[in-house]
């Protein structure tokens, strides 16, 4: 297990690509804190200037929404196939994992801008322990379905 931050390099015309398609892995790449950012390009900082032209809310609404709903479906089946603590366990966690582009995802259709850091952990217990029907209704309801704010 390593505690060094994860580092992706992605050529511009990819990452281009993969934001204009509203791929969930893309938006922290330019919405990190200016501190985050151990090295800092010409191109770079081009791509951070213009990271707003991006988030198209139906792009970003398909690619979250298809995503959740996909891992959510994962989660209902494994839940439902054995009552042992291990599985519990393991699907604990991977809610936790996933309330976080369920978060960001909400949070970039809403604003046009994702939250990167996670405000209050606990959030993301509590989320893997509810029930998975608990999860569905919640994302169905969050994604897509309210109007655009300027929260």
């Amino acid at each position: 297990m390593t505690h060094e931050p994860d580092r992706t390099v992605h050529q511009a015309a990819k990452r281009a690509r993969l934001a204009l398609r509203g791929n969930p892995t893309v938006p922290e790449l330019v919405w990190l804190s200016d501190e985050l950012y151990e090295v800092r390009t010409s191109i770079g900082d081009e791509l951070i200037g213009i990271r707003s032209a991006f988030p198209s809310a139906s792009r970003v609404c398909a690619a979250y929404l298809g995503y959740t709903t996909q891992q959510f479906k994962r989660l209902y089946d494994r839940r439902g196939s054995s009552s042992s603590a291990d599985v519990h366990r393991r699907t604990a966690k991977h809610a936790r994992h996933l309330r976080r582009p369920c978060h960001q995802g909400y949070r970039l259709y809403a604003t046009g801008r994702p939250d990167i850091r996670v405000d209050d952990p606990d959030l993301y217990f509590a989320f893997g322990e509810a029930p998975v029907e608990a999860w569905l209704r919640r994302v169905r309801a969050q994604h897509c379905t309210r109007e655009k704010t300027d929260a």
